[in-house]
């Protein structure tokens, strides 16, 4: 039976002790990308919403994957984000602190938070 994580601690204490140092450092740089940034609990991962479902964490191999929902739209990461398979979702995986590059995961986050507020706020307008 798979262990319900009911909050982000929770959920990091189940990590390794490099996953949770790299975990808490993805935390830190997506929580001060900007106001508006939630964080909550969906399919037992930590996800961060702006506008909607923006990005979540995932443990991965011996690392950290952060996972952006609408990757496939996001030009910053051209040539840095991993497709694996998936149609939409794509990721960048880390496993030394080393891999992790503020600013690029920051112009990440950037591109998503105004990918999501560009579209998902035309979506509200159009259903007034």
């Amino acid at each position: 039976m798979v262990r319900k994580y009911y909050d982000f601690d929770d959920w990091l204490s189940s990590l390794t002790e490099q996953q949770q140092i790299l975990a808490l450092t993805l935390q830190n740089i997506i929580l001060s990308a900007g106001d508006g940034i939630s964080q909550t609990m969906r399919f037992n991962l930590p996800f961060f919403d702006y506008y909607g479902w923006m990005m979540y964490l995932n443990r991965y191999k011996k690392g950290i994957d952060l996972g952006f929902i609408q990757g496939v739209h996001l030009s910053a990461g051209d040539g840095r984000l991993e497709v694996r398979k998936r149609k939409q979702i794509r990721s960048l995986y880390v496993e030394v602190l080393s891999d992790i590059h503020p600013q690029e995961v920051m112009q990440l986050i950037f591109d998503a938070m105004e990918f999501n507020r560009t579209v998902n706020s035309k979506k509200a307008f159009k259903k007034r």
